[in-house]
């Protein structure tokens, strides 16, 4: 990496999580300029360039874009220092699928009374597009697959009617009915709701989606559910578990969503009496508790439970 470069874009352009125009589009860059982390020149052909950019706001705050291709450039280069110096951090476009918090928040008011089951009487609050749910069942239960894709969906189709659309093959894939055992990751990106994470090893941005498996062989301890927060090493999650203090939707180690009023405990971060035998989730717990993970950063902006 060269600190001294910034690349200045000549259009907006669409950005990748690869060196490939055919890989995952993680969102558009406004016409302005970038810090260049990498260059790949000359590749995979002689006739394309491409950039590594600087991209907080999307992806994991990187992106490539294709800066040549023949002979018409779409970004130039440049090596002056005080050029890259005076770069703010440069947020990209919105991206078009992206929905604010609020819709996501509002809804679990829905999940009131709910408790949990891996399979007996799963209910969903109200009815998924392209596909048939169970809906309004007496004494309703929910599992961590199901919860993720009711609020996620739902979310999504009312904050962009027309726009979002699902599917029973999507459905199948957050049901993890196939042999991609990280399928529910993989169906949100498909849905344009989310950008892979490609290293897992760091605390997630706010409002990831988690798949994690305790083994991949034996195949066993699957869950699927939400890191909504991280504070000064203490991660919230959002998921449906009948363990760690829920019995239904909630926060991991805390409780109940139902019990806060829907919203995170004040404080959730610092105060370790709030936590089931003062054990504080960290995204390290995690890690140690889910040997295999895969993540995806859904598209959520206007944050209130991160600040």
């Amino acid at each position: 990496m060269n600190p001294d470069k910034a690349a200045s874009l000549e259009e907006e352009l669409k950005c990748y999580d690869q060196p490939d125009t055919s890989s995952q589009v993680l969102g558009r860059l406004p016409r302005r300029r970038f810090k260049v982390l990498k260059e790949r020149l000359s590749c995979p052909s002689e006739e394309t360039d491409y950039l590594l950019l600087s991209t907080p706001g999307i992806g994991t705050g990187k992106a490539w874009i294709c800066s040549r291709w023949k002979d018409h450039r779409y970004a130039s280069v440049t090596e002056s220092l005080s050029d890259a110096m005076a770069i703010p951090d440069a947020m990209a476009i919105p991206d078009a699928m992206a929905i604010p918090e609020s819709l996501l928040v509002a809804r679990l008011k829905d999940f009131r009374g709910y408790g949990y089951s891996l399979d007996k009487n799963i209910s969903y609050p109200w009815p998924l597009p392209g596909v048939q749910v169970d809906t309004g069942l007496p004494t309703p239960k929910i599992n961590c697959c199901t919860f993720v894709e009711a609020l996620l969906v739902k979310a999504w189709e009312d904050a962009l009617p027309g726009r979002f659309s699902w599917s029973r093959s999507l459905h199948s894939q957050m049901m993890i009915l196939g042999k991609d055992f990280f399928s529910p990751v993989t169906a949100v990106i498909e849905a344009g709701m989310a950008t892979p994470i490609a290293d897992p090893s760091e605390p997630p941005p706010p409002w990831t989606l988690v798949q994690g498996w305790k083994s991949l062989n034996p195949l066993k301890g699957g869950h699927s559910f939400l890191v909504v927060a991280e504070r000064q090493g203490a991660v919230l999650t959002l998921e449906a578990n009948a363990s760690h203090r829920l019995s239904g939707v909630g926060f991991r180690g805390l409780g109940n969503a139902e019990q806060f009023g829907f919203a995170p405990p004040p404080d959730w971060w610092s105060n370790k009496d709030l936590w089931k035998d003062q054990k504080v989730w960290s995204w390290e717990s995690l890690l140690k508790a889910y040997g295999t993970l895969k993540l995806a950063r859904l598209k959520v902006t206007d944050l209130r439970w991160a600040g």
